[in-house]
């Protein structure tokens, strides 16, 4: 998700294009990162199930351990990265992210697995803030759009990072040898963070960083919560993304092979429609808000009746070919974490600038809070059914797609309810 940046640069005065763009591949290696993290369980989940002894519901709350903290920490990700800085901060919890990535790999039971994920959770949510404050300090403020643009698209590869290339990755050295390899290139990539980058070009006037004061107390915090403008375009994310991250970040690799007998390596290309969905569906549904339909609400509610036609498809529908599980699982992308940002804009739209920032970090403690509810909740269902990592049915997720298509649903009428300033 994308939060506000808190500094902005208007400052003439830029350094080296080479210094700029190095500092920002550097950054923007670490979120790409981030999202692999998020999405690495779903390849390597029976073989995660099968070697650490879970049942559904186990997994659901491995999956979740990564997606409350991360949540959480939302709230401060902005107070804590002006206290450090950028720079430290990234340091500091990105290596804590790979440290945890290290430690999951030596992993022998639930409640070291739970500890380790919930550690890479804490060390990735402490990432995008830092990486904006960075950007819009070295690029110019016309200049911000484009590269947060492109932040969104390195996410897309990081969603794609863990789908088929980590399926390719776990062939030749397990899952535990792949998240070994994660978080000791993360740890790396902490020493180049430490190393390279600057939290602003030295020749800057520090008058030309204008950063947002933060007035976000309880009062404001009750003041957003109250406003009936807040929770539709809320709830529709909270139900959206979180049939994405239930599904395509845990629960789809474990049906693609269940019931397609996919092997790992079949199932992480089949999983990386989800980051083509992102990639081409950001822009185009941003081109179609803002040139052609303009409007964020009509997109928005496209993109419901889409995920509704989805959810319709798998929770009533046949078994697909696989050309339609390949287009089923792009559009899923496009129509829940590509309309995202529709969503966060019509949330800080509907506030004045006091109240904007507010609003924003709250939006995002509850689209990444769906995720994780809907993870757990997806293998607790599972387990009633009697799914485990050996054994896994059609039957067996029926009341999953059921439970996904009740949830597309009401977000549909949230979509309907929101309200465009």
């Amino acid at each position: 998700m994308s939060e506000v940046p808190l500094l902005h640069s208007d400052s003439p005065l830029h350094p080296s294009i080479r210094r700029r763009w190095t500092i920002f591949a550097v950054v923007s290696f670490i979120y790409l990162l981030v999202y692999f993290h998020r999405q690495a369980p779903a390849v390597l989940a029976l073989d995660l199930m099968r070697d650490l002894k879970l049942k559904g519901s186990s997994f659901g709350l491995l999956g979740a351990a990564y997606f409350f903290p991360y949540a959480l920490l939302q709230l401060v990700a902005g107070p804590v990265t002006k206290t450090l800085g950028p720079r430290r901060t990234l340091c500091i919890f990105f290596g804590l992210a790979g440290i945890g990535a290290i430690g999951f790999s030596l992993a022998t039971d639930l409640p070291m697995a739970l500890g380790c994920r919930f550690l890479v959770g804490v060390g990735a949510a402490m990432v995008l803030v830092p990486v904006l404050e960075i950007v819009s300090a070295w690029f110019r403020r016309e200049e911000f759009t484009t590269m947060v643009g492109l932040l969104i698209a390195v996410g897309g590869l990081g969603v794609y990072a863990g789908t088929a290339p980590l399926g390719q990755l776990d062939h030749v050295l397990g899952w535990r040898g792949s998240f070994m390899v994660v978080g000791g290139l993360s740890l790396c990539l902490v020493g180049c963070v430490w190393l390279v980058v600057r939290d602003r070009p030295q020749r800057s006037d520090p008058k030309c960083l204008k950063p947002i004061k933060d007035r976000s107390g309880c009062a404001l915090t009750l003041k957003v919560l109250s406003s009936s403008a807040f929770w539709p375009p809320v709830i529709w994310a909270f139900l959206a993304l979180g049939v994405f991250i239930s599904f395509g970040g845990l629960w789809g690799g474990p049906w693609l092979m269940h019931v397609y007998g996919f092997d790992k390596i079949q199932t992480g290309h089949v999983l990386s429609m989800l980051a083509l969905g992102m990639i081409l569906g950001g822009p185009l549904l941003g081109f179609l808000a803002e040139r052609v339909l303009k409007s964020r609400k009509k997109v928005l509610v496209l993109a419901a009746l889409g995920l509704v036609a989805l959810t319709v498809r798998t929770a009533f529908g046949n078994a697909m070919t696989p050309i339609g599980l390949f287009v089923w699982f792009g559009l899923l992308g496009m129509t829940t974490m590509a309309a995202a940002p529709l969503s966060l804009t019509l949330v800080r739209n509907a506030f004045a600038d006091d109240l904007a920032p507010t609003a924003t970090g709250l939006a995002n403690f509850f689209f990444l809070t769906g995720g994780a509810l809907m993870q757990q909740a997806g293998g607790w269902l599972l387990e009633t059914q009697g799914h485990t990592a050996l054994t896994g049915t059609s039957e067996h997720y029926a009341p999953l797609f059921q439970a996904y298509f009740a949830c597309a649903v009401a977000a549909l009428v949230s979509a309907l309810l929101t309200r465009e300033e």
